[in-house]
C-alpha cells in the first residue's frame, strides 16, 4: 500500500510509469481531489504493465493490479481480498486516510504486506505504517530530502515506524526486485 499526498502524482509515475508486471496487488491512497482522480488513474497507467483502476467497493485484490482510493470517501481492506469503501469522519484532516487503509490490513488476511508513505505534509501514514510494522510488514518512506513536503515521511520516521528510507528510484528498484 502506497500512501502519498502534496507532490505524490509526480513520485507515483516516476515509480509506477513503465514498471513491469509485479506479482502484488498495490494499493494507493493519494490526497488529491476527486476530478484529478480520473487523470492520475490514466497517468499511472501510462507504460505500466500494471493494470491501474480506480477502487470501487468490494473490489477484489488481485496481483497484477494498482487500485487508486476515490477522493471523499475512507478505503478500507477486508477479509476476502476484498477492498471496502466507507463514509466517515476525516482522520488526520483528509478522506481518504492513509492511516484508516494501512490499520484496516489484517495479519492474518495479508501476507507480505509493505507499506510505502511518500511525499506529504501532516502525519497521515505514520500510524499505518507502525501497524503494519506490528503485524509482520515491511514500513518504507520517501527520503524527506526527496519530497516536495517532507513531513509525513518524517513523522513515521520520527516515531520509529520505518525499515527503510528510499529515493523514488530506489522504491522503484525495490518494488521490481521484491515482487517480479
Amino acid at each position: 500500500m502506497i500512501g502519498s499526498s502534496t507532490g505524490g502524482p509526480l513520485v507515483l509515475e516516476q515509480i509506477l510509469g513503465g514498471s513491469p508486471l509485479l506479482r502484488a496487488a498495490i494499493v494507493i491512497v493519494q490526497h488529491i481531489p476527486g476530478h484529478f482522480v480520473p487523470r492520475l488513474r490514466d497517468n499511472l497507467q501510462q507504460g505500466s504493465a500494471m493494470e491501474v483502476r480506480v477502487a470501487t467497493d468490494d473490489d477484489r485484490i488481485l496481483p497484477g493490479r494498482v487500485y487508486v482510493a476515490p477522493s471523499g470517501v475512507h478505503l478500507r481492506l477486508r477479509s476476502g481480498r476484498l477492498l471496502e469503501l466507507v463514509d466517515g469522519d476525516k482522520v488526520n484532516y483528509v478522506r481518504p486516510s492513509i492511516d484508516v487503509a494501512m490499520c484496516s490490513i489484517g495479519a492474518e488476511v495479508f501476507d507480505r504486506v509493505t507499506g510505502i508513505v511518500l511525499t506529504g505534509m501532516g502525519r497521515d501514514g505514520a500510524e499505518g505504517l507502525a501497524h503494519i510494522r506490528s503485524i509482520g510488514g515491511r514500513a518504507i518512506v520517501q527520503d524527506p530530502a526527496t519530497c516536495a513536503i517532507g513531513s509525513m515521511p518524517r513523522t513515521a520516521i520520527d516515531e520509529g515506524a520505518v525499515d527503510q528510507i528510499l529515493s523514488p528510484d530506489g522504491i522503484r528498484t525495490w518494488l521490481i526486485r521484491t515482487f517480479s
